[in-house]
């Protein structure tokens, strides 16, 4: 009996028809005994009922051949045998066949089995950043196809997508295709299925547990065995700074990896150095915000490393070079093909001010501790400023209130960070609480002082907002960003990395007040946009290049229409966006 019940669980389907076959066998030898004793003249031997019940269950309508009048107990029988029959083969095939049809409908339907997919965006794992990353694909233009794979359903997937949609202000304009696979990232097989060899791009998010980062490198070995070709981008999330630098390290070492276009971060890095850029300079938030989603402008790879090339010949984008290309600041794909009928010279200059600039001084009040505040406090250190810190435990937060309602001034900001060691739903408490303890101060409202809010959780953005908090940092909105960027093209990384750190070889992401730059006086109009990018980029000796002007609190990027005639004027207190190209560049 063990052996038979192994040999079912091995060979369900062989072992179940050998069973019917059986059944069957039974049946007809029980009536062809039954058939001799009703109609013994009928069947001279055994053989001959035998035959006659056989016939009976495999062709149906041989029973009408029985003379009911005078066989009517042989046609009962033959009745009899033919129901069986359809009971056991009938009944069997149909629920075999509702079965497999089951199996395959719930197969499709969670993405089993390997996937005929092309050109598709793979995310592998899944956080609090996978949803916000699509919604961003959302806005992107292309109609696009991710499949996700990871431990998560695909029911538990399209609700959080909902429920991250459903606080979306602008509708989306492009098509999400959503395959969910539920599996293993770093079981073999199942990254072997999913058609990596023909995707648009793969990001390999953090996993949510607490060997996230032991998982990524697992993972990005396992991708070394894999025929992902260069052009394909591949952008691994760790939580350490280490170890991104560990899967750096293994792509030079391993040789399924050193023909791959891997770029590793570090969710925590990036988030500190955005941290740091907007205490500098709380421009840069929104600035960056906008570059780096969808919407609007943003930076596109081109073939080249010629920066006049493209500011004398085409009219819809601003060039900023970076490592091995030149990315052009432009408002979408088409914009870039979009050249000048003449090529457009000019030789006014705008030379750059005499004036030397202090290092900004910055009063830094910040309450609270997290994963990000070490990189922060790192990223700061390599900023134009002397930045001075009084840190405070968030069991200080009335202290904290306290010294920056009286003490802050117009060189102070404030800082209060998230708590990303709490459960999910307490991330955002203490800001909450920070913010309510300095609301009570009476002099909130007309206050000096800048107010920097992080939060984790987006659906808390709204509530934080009431307290006309100058930045609100979306920590999982950033990081989301910078994912979605780094699959863009392959040394997107290496452009991306030089905007965050300001310590880049090529180029330098800059914000600055119009009278800190350039000399202004008798300055006169400018015609066009194209005018004031190359009176810039002449006048600063070929270091400088302007993208875009902040007017009140508005980013206005100049790719938009260049060579639109308009009657431009700067004034000392405009904001500059601009690029500050390094010798490398030059």
């Amino acid at each position: 009996m063990s052996s038979f019940t192994v040999k079912m669980s091995e060979k369900p389907i062989l072992m179940t028809v050998v069973l019917l076959l059986f059944a069957n066998l039974i049946i007809l030898a029980v009536a062809s005994v039954v058939a001799i004793a009703l109609q013994a003249d009928l069947y001279a031997n055994y053989f001959t009922a035998f035959a006659s019940a056989f016939r009976w269950l495999i062709l149906p309508n041989s029973i009408s051949q029985i003379d009911q009048s005078e066989h009517f107990s042989t046609l009962v029988l033959a009745i009899v045998v033919v129901v069986c029959g359809m009971i056991l083969f009938t009944g069997t095939i149909i629920a075999v066949v509702t079965a497999s049809l089951r199996d395959y409908i719930a197969k499709i339907g969670g993405a089993k089995g390997k996937l005929n997919l092309s050109d598709h965006i793979v995310i592998l794992n899944y956080n609090r950043e996978v949803t916000t990353i699509l919604s961003d694909l959302m806005h992107s233009g292309t109609d696009t196809t991710v499949l996700i794979l990871s431990d998560k359903t695909k029911e538990f997937v399209k609700e959080d997508l909902a429920s991250e949609t459903a606080s979306m202000e602008d509708p989306a304009n492009c098509k999400l295709r959503l395959v969910v696979r539920q599996g293993n990232p770093n079981n073999l097989q199942d990254l072997k299925e999913i058609a990596l060899e023909k995707a648009r791009g793969i990001i390999v998010m953090s996993a949510e547990n607490n060997n996230s980062d032991f998982s990524a490198i697992k993972l990005a070995i396992k991708l070394s065995s894999l025929d992902i070709p260069k052009t394909c981008p591949i952008g691994i999330e760790t939580d350490c700074y280490g170890s991104a630098k560990t899967i750096r390290q293994l792509q030079q070492e391993i040789s399924g990896l050193k023909d791959k276009s891997i770029q590793p971060f570090s969710s925590r890095r990036k988030l500190g150095q955005f941290l740091a850029l907007t205490i500098i300079n709380p421009d840069f938030s929104g600035v960056l915000n906008e570059l780096l989603s969808f919407k609007g402008c943003e930076f596109y790879p081109a073939e080249g490393k010629d920066i006049e090339h493209y500011l004398e010949n085409y009219s819809r984008v601003v060039p900023v070079f970076a490592s091995d290309k030149t990315y052009l600041l432009a408002e979408s794909p088409e914009c870039i093909t979009q050249k000048r009928i003449a090529p457009y010279k000019t030789d006014r200059i705008l030379p750059l001010s005499k004036k030397a600039t202090a290092p900004k001084e910055i009063k830094l009040y910040l309450i609270g501790e997290n994963n990000k505040i070490e990189y922060m406090l790192e990223a700061l250190k390599t900023q134009k400023a002397n930045v001075k810190l009084y840190s405070y435990d968030i069991n200080n937060i009335e202290k904290f209130a306290k010294d920056v309602s009286e003490q802050g001034d117009e060189n102070s900001v404030a800082v209060i960070l998230s708590d990303d060691t709490a459960p999910p739903e307490n991330h955002d408490l203490n800001v909450f609480l920070t913010l309510i303890e300095l609301a009570k101060r009476k002099n909130y409202n007309e206050r000096l002082f800048k107010v920097i809010a992080e939060i984790l959780e987006p659906e808390n953005q709204s509530g934080i907002s009431e307290f006309h908090v100058e930045n609100i940092i979306d920590s999982t909105k950033i990081v989301s960003f910078f994912a979605t960027k780094l699959i863009s093209d392959p040394s997107a990384g290496l452009f991306y990395e030089d905007i965050f750190s300001h310590t880049s070889d090529f180029s330098d992401f800059w914000i600055d007040k119009a009278e800190n730059l350039f000399d202004l006086t008798d300055l006169k109009p400018f015609n066009s946009y194209a005018e004031f990018v190359r009176a810039v980029y002449n006048g600063s000796g070929k270091t400088l290049i302007p993208i875009g002007i902040l007017i009140n609190g508005k980013n206005e990027f100049f790719c938009e229409e260049l060579d639109t005639q308009r009657n431009f004027t700067i004034t000392n207190n405009d904001k500059i966006i601009y690029m500050a190209l390094n010798e490398k560049t030059i």
